[in-house]
């Protein structure tokens, strides 16, 4: 099974078997998929929304022993897909982060000194570790989804099937919709209905 399909206006369908989205021109693409253990993490291309990426994130557990230092194998706590908003400055990185152990979701905006093509190294702006962030969530069975509030972030709700922000500047909209195993990310105008297909 594939890590993520990258689907192509003109009908062809890539995998990480061709090449990382990051490759790809991002008005050639119509979305992006990322698959993690059965389960779908979408963003639907947008005019608002550029340069398209996939990333991981693992965390190792070391236990000092009497003998010495033994550790654990390493584990993915975070599959991350994402894309940057488009003409911003400082430029702005939208990070879908899924947790491969209890497909829990969270959608995070921040903005970053200089783009970076695989985003993952993208510096921050404000590093995480130095501001508390505030995490706005709804629970689907037993999966949380959630959005961070941050000063980027004027707005989140609840919706029928799902979650929505709106961003201060520039002013657009961005709806989680979650649909079983397939949870989708896209972007619109403020008040303007997204259809999720």
């Amino acid at each position: 099974m594939p890590q993520w399909m990258i689907h192509l206006v003109d009908g062809t369908t890539l995998t990480d078997d061709h090449c990382y989205p990051h490759e790809i021109d991002s008005e050639r693409i119509t979305s992006v998929e990322r698959i993690i253990r059965g389960r779908t993490l979408t963003i639907k291309k947008s005019p608002l929304i550029e340069d398209f990426f996939v990333a991981s994130e693992a965390s190792i557990d070391i236990a000092l022993t009497a003998p010495g230092i033994t550790a654990k194998p390493t584990e993915v706590t975070k599959k991350i897909l994402g894309c940057y908003i488009k003409d911003t400055e400082p430029p702005i990185q939208c990070q879908f982060i899924m947790d491969p152990r209890s497909y829990n979701t969270v959608l995070d905006f921040f903005e970053v000194h200089v783009k970076s093509k695989r985003g993952i190294t993208a510096r921050r702006i404000t590093s995480e570790k130095k501001t508390l962030r505030e995490l706005h969530q709804r629970q689907f069975g037993n999966e949380v989804h959630g959005i961070i509030k941050s000063p980027l972030i004027k707005q989140v709700f609840q919706t029928p099937t799902g979650l929505s922000c709106v961003l201060v500047k520039p002013k657009i909209k961005a709806e989680v919709f979650i649909r079983g195993s397939n949870i989708l990310l896209e972007f619109g105008q403020p008040g303007e209905k997204l259809s999720a297909n």
